[in-house]
C-alpha cells in the first residue's frame, strides 16, 4: 500500500513535572481510587543510536483509490479487521486493496432503528446513503454494529446484513443532532456526545437515552469529548472546561484548577477536545490552545509537561484532537494537533514532533491530524487533512535514515554510495555531491562534511580507515579526512586527481601502511614511501589483474599461508586473490566462470560486487547475476596457492535468494552474513541453511542498494546504503517467521451484485449460494495492511479445483463461474512475495518454521525442493451451492419413477413384437438348420473320406487313430495296425490305363473293408497304400486279418472295359507296444514291416513281432510268398531270416529304422480262423 517513513523534527525538550490541586470532589474521588500502574518502556534513543535519526515510516493511503474527501475525521476497525474512515465526503470501508464508499445525501434520511436481528416485516428498510456526508466520529461496539456520528444527520448504525444505515433514535431529542464524539461504555454500549448533550446507546434496544444536557442549564454550552475510565468515572470535555462524574454518582462536577498553577488554570479554562486514559491509569486532556496535560487518578495530582502543556508549548494555539499510545499501554504517547502534526512524548517526558515534509515521501501526510486508531495488528492509523496514513510505531527490525528536510535531522544527501566504521564506532557515509556524513552512536549525533578540492560536488564511492584513524574518501581522486576536526585534505594522491576511485583499502607492509585503490582503469598501490604502482589486466598474462574495474578490495590479516596477509579483489572479470608479499606487483589467481580459460575455480558470474569474510572464516562473494559464492577456509588457501579445481558453494534464487543480483555484503555482530539483493535484505546462516529474506513488509523501503555500500555498526547492527537513504538492520530483533495477520474475504459479488458485509463468510463458516448463481467473486486480503502489493495469495476450492491457483494483480480475488450444486471447502493462503522461491514450495510449509535454526539440506545440496516459507495466514470455510428445483431429490425420484414406467411400457410392447418375430424366425431357422446340418454332414463326409474309394482319408484316419491311441493308453488295451500296398500297381496303370488302376484300387479297398469290423478303421494312406487300425486286437489277430486280405486279393480278378487284371498285395502288421509309443512310431514300424514284405518278394505279410530275444534284436517274423496250401493259408509261417543290423546302426538306414522288433505283450484278441464269419463293412467317414 503506501510509502513509509516519517520525520522526527525538533529536538528533545527537558521534562518538568508540575503539581497542583484539583477541586475537592476530584481529590476525594482520586483518594478513594485504587492504584493502577504499568512500567513505561525505555526511550528508543537510550538503546538505539539510530532512533533519533530514523522513526516510523508512514504509509500513505493509495492515491489511485481516492477518498470521497481527503480530510479524514475518524477511524474504526470492525471485528473482521476491515478499517473504516470517516471523511468530510462520506464513509469509506478499506481492506488494503479496495475501497467501498458510502456517500451522504441531505435529502435522504436513514430508516428507523430496530434491534439487530429483529427487523420485522414492519420495520422500515435501511437507507443506502448516509443522512449527512460529514462523518465526525466512528465507533465499533461489541454487538457487531458500527455507529456513525454525522455532523447534521444525527446518529446512525450501519447494518452489516443489509449494507445500509438505520437511524438511532434518541428519546426526547431530535434525531438530526450534530454528533460531536462517540466513546465506548463499560457495559458494552456507547456514549454519544452531541450538541444536545450526553446520551447512552443500548445495543440491545438499538436506541439511545439521555444522560446529561448541554447548552443553557446543562453541563456545558457545548461538549466535545467523552471518556469512561477503567474505574467507571465518566469524563466530559466541553466549551469550556473538564467535567467528571464518579462511579455511582449522578451529577457531573467541573474539575477546578489550583490557584497557584496558572498553566493548568488556563488549560482547564480552555476548550477540551480530547480525552484518553493511558496504560498507567492517567487521564490525558487535550485542549484547544493550551496543549495537553494529565490527571493522575491514583494520586489525584495534575501533571503538566514542559513543552507540551501551556501557552508556550509546542501545541500552543493548536487544538489537540486525539491522543493514543502507538506501542500499546505504557508506551510513548502521541497527540494529534491541527497544525503541527503529531506530538510525541516518551517515558522521560521528552517531546518530539512528527511533521509533514515535501522532501520525505514517507513523512506524515499532513500536519492537521484529527484521529488515531491502533488496530489489532499493531498498526497506527492517522487521519489527516490530506488523507490517511498507516505507521508501525516503536523500535523496529529495519529502519531508514533519509535525507534531512530544511531544519530537520537526517542525511545530507539521500544517495549513500559508501560505508565504513572506524575504531571509535563512528559510521562514515560517502554520499553524493561531495558529501560525507559521520554518525556517532555514543551520543547519537550526525555531522556533515563537505569535501574540498577535486571531490567537491562529486559522488563519494569509497571510504577506508587508516591505522591513525584518518579516513580516506574516494571520488574523483582521494581526500584525507581528519578524524577529530573532520577537515578534509584534497588531492592526497595528486596523480589520481580526476580518477574515479571505486574502492579503497589499507594494507600493512614491513615498511608501513600501503593503500590499495581500485577504479575503472585498474588497481593502484601507494607504497608507504609514496611510490604509486598501477596494475591493469593483461589478456596474455593469466596471473595479471582479471579486469580493470575493481569494485571491492578486501585485505585479509596475515596467516601461515600468507605471513604478510592476502588481498582479495572483487572485479568485473572475476574474484582474484594475491599474496601481499608480492607487493608492489602481486600475482593474482582468479576464479571465473568455469567455461573460461585460466581460472583456478568456477564462479556463477564474472562480475563480483562485494566480498566479505564471515565469523567462521568463510569468504562470501556477491555477484551481479549469479547469487553468492562461498569459499571455505581450505578453498581460500587453495586459491592463494593457485591450486585449480576450486568449486565454491553457490546460493542463488533456486535456494531462496531474493535476487541473483547481489549488491552488497556485510557481517553482523554474530558473524552471520547479510546481503542486499534487489529491494530485499537477506540473512545467511551458513551452508545448508536457507536464506532469510526481508522485504517491504519488514520495513525495507529502499528499492535499490549501491554496490559494496555496507558495513557493521558498533552495536552489531548491519547498515546498507542505497539510492534513498541508509537502511539500518537490527539482527537482534529478528524473530522466526510465523503466521501473522487476519486473512479474510472482504467483499463478495454474486452474479455481479455486491453482497452486504454481514454475508461475508467467517473462518470455518458456510457461504450458501442459491440456485441459478452463475458467477461469484471473492475479494481476498491479509488484514495486517503491511506491504499488500508484496503479498501473494493462492486459493483452492476442494471438490472443484485440481490444484492451488495463484493470484496476481493489484486486487487479489477468486472468481468462479457455473459452480455445480454441492458442498465445497474454499481455502486461501497468503505469503510474502519472495522472488526466486516457488509458491508451490511454500504451500507445504508449516507454521513456526525458523530458517535461522533449521537447516533444510546438507552443504552443497540444492535446497529448492526442501526450502519452504510458512504462510503468514490461512483461511478456510464451506461453500454450499443449492440445487435448482429440477436438481432436487423429489424431482429426481419422480423422474426416475416416470422413466421406469415408460421403460416398462416400451419393454412390454417390444417384448410382444420380439416374440412374434422370434416365432417366425424360429420356423425359418429350423428349416435352415436342417438344410445346414445336411450340408455339414455332406461336407464332413467329403472332408473325411477319400473320393476314389469312399473310405477314410489320411487326415481323418489320424484324428480317429489318435483317439483310439489315447483310449488304449488310458485303459491299457492293445490295438494293431495293418499297412498294405498293391504290388506292381504302376504296371497295371501302364498296361491297362489309369481307369483300370482306379477300378483295381476300389476293388482292393472293398476286399479290405469286408475284413473289417465296425470298430476298425480303414483309410487310403496314399496312392495304392491302404492302412487299417484294429482296436482290441493283438498282433496275432491282426495277422489273421492281414492274411485274409492278402489271399482274397490274390484270388480276385478285376474286369473293366472288357479287360481283366489280377493284383497281389504286400502287408505290414504292427501292434502298439506300450503307452510311451506314439502313433507315428507305430505306423513307422508297420511301414517297416511292409518294406520287408516288398523286399522279401511281395504278396506276403510281415509282422513287426519279436518271439524271442534274438528275434527281437536281429530278425523279422516273415510269412513267405508262394502258392499256399490249405494249412498255410490258415496261418502265417514264422521263418528264420538272416540276421538284421542292430537298431543303433539302423538309425541312419532310411526305412529300416521304422522297424522295431520289440513286442513282448500278449493281448486278448484271439487268432482268427479261416472259417470265421466275415466282419461287417467298416465305417468310412466317421468312427
Amino acid at each position: 500500500m503506501i510509502g513509509r517513513r516519517f520525520l522526527r523534527a525538533g529536538c528533545a525538550l527537558a521534562g518538568r513535572l508540575g503539581a497542583g490541586r484539583l477541586g475537592l470532589a476530584l481529590l476525594l474521588a482520586c483518594a478513594a481510587a485504587s492504584a493502577f500502574a504499568a512500567q513505561p518502556t525505555a526511550p528508543a534513543g537510550a538503546s538505539d543510536p539510530w532512533a533519533r535519526l530514523s522513526g516510523p515510516e508512514f504509509d500513505h493511503f493509495p492515491p489511485a483509490l481516492r477518498l470521497p474527501s481527503d480530510v479524514v475525521t475518524s477511524l474504526a476497525q470492525t471485528r473482521h479487521g476491515v478499517v473504516w474512515f470517516g471523511t468530510f465526503g462520506g464513509l469509506v470501508r478499506f481492506d488494503g486493496y479496495r475501497t467501498q464508499i458510502y456517500r451522504g445525501s441531505p435529502d435522504t434520511s436513514a430508516g428507523g432503528g430496530s434491534p439487530p436481528g429483529k427487523q420485522g416485516a414492519g420495520a422500515p428498510p435501511p437507507s443506502y446513503v448516509l443522512p449527512d456526508a460529514y462523518v465526525r466520529s466512528l465507533l465499533y461496539i461489541d454487538d457487531g454494529g458500527l455507529l456513525i456520528g454525522t455532523n447534521a444527520g444525527g446518529l446512525v448504525r450501519f447494518d452489516m446484513d443489509a449494507n445500509g444505515f438505520r437511524a438511532v433514535p434518541i428519546a426526547h431529542r431530535a434525531t438530526a443532532a450534530r454528533i460531536m464524539a462517540l466513546g465506548p461504555a463499560r457495559d458494552g454500549g456507547a456514549w454519544v456526545l452531541s450538541d444536545q448533550g450526553l446520551d447512552h446507546y443500548d445495543p440491545h434496544a438499538a436506541a439511545a437515552s439521555p444522560v446529561a444536557d448541554a447548552g443553557a442549564g446543562g453541563v456545558s454550552p457545548r461538549l466535545f469529548a467523552v471518556l469512561e475510565d477503567s474505574r467507571g468515572a465518566l469524563w466530559l470535555g466541553g466549551h469550556p472546561g473538564l467535567f467528571r462524574r464518579g462511579a455511582g454518582e449522578t451529577a457531573f462536577t467541573r474539575v477546578a484548577a489550583p490557584v497557584d498553577d496558572p498553566i493548568l488554570a488556563r488549560a482547564l479554562a480552555d476548550d477540551v477536545w480530547a480525552l484518553y486514559e493511558d496504560g498507567q491509569g492517567r487521564v490525558w486532556v487535550g485542549t484547544g490552545e493550551n496543549g495537553a496535560f494529565a490527571l493522575d487518578t491514583t494520586t489525584g495530582r495534575p501533571l503538566t509537561i514542559k513543552g507540551l502543556s501551556g501557552a508556550d508549548g509546542v501545541a500552543a494555539r493548536h487544538t489537540v484532537r486525539a491522543i493514543t499510545e502507538p506501542e500499546g499501554p505504557g508506551g510513548p504517547l502521541w497527540l494529534a494537533t491541527d497544525g503541527v502534526g503529531i506530538l510525541t512524548l516518551d517515558a522521560d517526558d521528552r517531546v518530539g514532533i512528527l511533521a509533514h515534509s515535501e522532501m520525505v515521501s514517507t513523512s506524515l501526510a499532513g500536519d492537521v491530524v484529527r484521529a488515531f486508531l491502533r488496530d489489532r495488528s499493531g498498526n497506527v492509523w492517522v487521519g489527516t487533512q490530506r488523507g490517511a496514513d498507516r505507521v508501525e510505531a516503536g523500535q523496529r527490525l529495519v529502519s531508514t535514515v533519509q535525507a534531512a528536510p530544511p531544519g530537520g535531522v537526517g542525511l545530507a544527501d539521500a544517495d549513500v554510495h559508501a560505508l565504513t566504521t572506524d575504531a571509535r564506532g563512528r559510521v562514515w557515509l560517502g554520499l553524493g555531491r561531495g558529501l560525507v556524513d559521520v554518525v556517532d552512536p555514543a551520543d547519537g549525533t550526525l555531522r556533515h562534511v563537505v569535501l574540498p578540492g577535486v571531490d567537491r560536488g562529486r559522488d563519494i564511492y569509497s571510504l577506508a580507515v587508516l591505522p591513525d584513524g584518518a579516513v580516506l574518501a574516494g571520488g574523483r581522486g582521494v581526500t584525507r579526512i581528519d578524524p577529530v576536526t573532520l577537515a578534509g585534505t584534497s588531492s592526497w594522491i595528486p596523480a589520481l586527481d580526476g580518477v574515479v576511485v571505486l574502492s579503497l583499502a589499507a594494507a600493512p607492509t614491513p615498511a608501513g601502511t600501503a593503500v590499495l585503490l581500485g577504479g575503472y582503469d585498474g588497481l593502484y598501490i601507494r607504497q608507504p614511501d609514496g611510490t604509486l604502482t598501477h596494475l591493469v589486466h593483461d589478456p596474455a598474462d593469466a596471473e595479471s589483474l582479471p579486469a580493470d574495474q575493481v569494485n571491492k578490495i578486501l585485505v585479509v590479516p596475515p596467516c601461515a599461508d600468507a605471513p604478510q596477509g592476502a588481498v582479495w579483489l572483487a572485479t568485473s572479470g572475476g574474484l582474484a586473490v594475491a599474496d601481499l608479499a608480492g607487493m608492489p606487483r602481486p600475482r593474482f589467481h582468479t576464479l571465473r566462470r568455469a567455461s573460461q580459460a585460466g581460472a583456478i575455480g568456477g564462479l556463477p558470474h564474472n562480475v563480483v560486487n562485494d566480498v566479505v569474510v564471515d565469523g567462521a572464516g568463510n569468504l562470501w562473494a556477491g555477484t551481479y547475476g549469479g547469487g553468492v559464492a562461498v569459499l571455505t577456509p581450505a578453498q581460500m588457501r587453495d586459491a592463494l596457492a593457485g591450486r585449480r579445481g576450486i568449486a565454491p558453494l553457490v546460493v542463488d534464487e533456486t535456494q531462496g535468494l531474493a535476487n541473483n543480483a547481489v549488491s552488497a555484503l556485510a557481517v553482523d555482530g554474530d558473524g552471520s552474513v547479510w546481503a542486499a539483493a534487489a529491494a530485499s535484505l537477506v540473512k545467511f546462516n551458513g551452508p545448508g541453511f536457507p536464506p532469510r529474506v526481508l522485504g517491504a513488509r519488514d520495513g525495507v523501503i529502499v528499492r535499490a542498494f549501491n554496490i559494496k555500500a555496507a558495513t557493521r555498526g558498533a552495536g552489531g547492527e548491519v547498515l546498507f546504503g542505497g539510492m534513498g537513504g541508509l537502511t539500518v538492520m537490527r539482527p537482534g530483533m529478528l524473530r522466526p517467521s510465523v503466521p501473522v495477520g487476519v486473512l479474510a474475504v472482504t467483499a463478495l459479488d454474486v452474479n455481479h451484485k455486491a453482497q452486504p458485509p454481514g454475508r461475508l463468510p467467517p473462518p470455518g463458516g458456510t457461504l450458501t449460494l442459491g440456485a441459478g448463481v452463475k458467477t461469484i467473486r471473492l475479494a481476498l486480503s491479509l488484514l495486517d495492511f503491511r506491504a499488500p502489493h508484496d503479498t501473494r495469495y493462492a486459493y483452492c476450492l476442494d471438490g472443484f479445483d485440481e490444484d492451488w491457483v495463484e493470484v496476481n494483480g493489484a486486487q487479489p480475488q477468486a472468481v468462479y463461474t457455473n459452480l455445480p450444486q454441492g458442498e465445497y471447502i474454499f481455502r486461501v493462503r497468503a505469503w510474502t512475495d519472495l522472488p526466486g522461491l516457488a509458491l508451490s514450495n511454500r504451500q507445504e510449509a508449516t507454521a513456526g518454521f525458523d530458517p535461522d535454526a533449521e537447516p533444510v539440506a546438507r552443504p552443497g545440496q540444492n535446497t529448492a525442493d526442501a526450502l519452504s516459507i510458512p504462510p503468514m495466514a490461512e483461511l478456510a470455510f464451506h461453500i454450499r451451492v443449492l440445487p435448482h428445483w429440477y436438481e432436487q431429490a423429489w424431482f429426481r425420484l419422480l423422474l426416475v419413477f416416470g422413466l421406469v414406467a415408460l421403460m416398462a411400457c416400451v419393454l412390454a410392447i417390444r417384448t410382444e413384437a420380439q416374440m412374434r418375430r422370434e416365432r417366425a424366425l424360429g420356423r425359418i431357422v429350423a428349416a435352415r438348420t436342417r438344410d445346414l446340418r445336411a450340408a455339414n454332414t455332406k461336407l464332413e463326409q467329403l472332408a473325411s473320406t477319400d473320393p476314389l474309394t469312399g473310405v477314410l482319408n489320411r487326415r481323418r484316419f489320424f484324428e480317429l487313430a489318435r483317439l483310439e491311441c489315447d483310449r488304449s493308453r488310458r485303459y491299457g488295451r492293445a490295438f494293431s495296425v495293418i499297412l498294405f500296398d498293391l504290388d506292381h500297381f504302376k504296371r497295371i496303370n501302364d498296361t491297362f490305363g489309369h481307369l483300370m488302376g482306379d477300378e483295381v484300387l476300389r476293388a482292393a479297398v472293398a476286399v479290405a473293408a469286408k475284413a473289417c469290423r465296425t470298430v476298425d478303421l480303414l483309410a487310403r494312406f496314399g496312392g495304392e497304400e491302404v492302412m487299417m487300425l484294429l482296436p482290441e486286437t493283438d498282433i496275432a489277430g491282426a495277422q489273421v486279418v492281414a492274411e485274409r486280405i492278402r489271399t482274397s486279393l490274390a484270388e480276385m480278378e478285376v474286369a473293366y472295359d472288357g479287360r481283366v487284371a489280377q493284383v497281389t498285395a504286400s502287408l505290414g502288421v504292427a501292434q502298439w507296444r506300450s503307452p510311451d509309443e506314439t502313433l507315428e512310431d507305430l505306423l513307422a514300424r508297420a511301414d517297416g514291416a511292409l518294406y520287408q514284405a516288398k523286399k522279401g518278394g511281395r504278396n506276403r505279410t510281415v509282422l513287426a513281432y519279436n518271439e524271442v530275444e534274438r528275434a527281437a534284436r536281429m530278425g523279422w517274423a516273415i510269412v513267405p510268398s508262394g502258392d499256399p496250401t490249405g494249412d498255410e493259408a490258415a496261418a502265417a509261417l514264422v521263418a528264420d531270416t538272416p540276421p538284421l543290423e542292430p537298431l543303433a546302426r539302423l538309425a541312419g538306414l532310411g526305412d529300416a529304422t521304422l522297424v522295431d522288433p520289440y513286442e513282448r505283450e500278449t493281448y486278448d484278441r484271439p487268432a482268427s480262423s479261416p472259417d470265421e464269419d466275415v466282419p461287417p463293412e467298416p465305417k468310412a467317414a466317421s468312427s
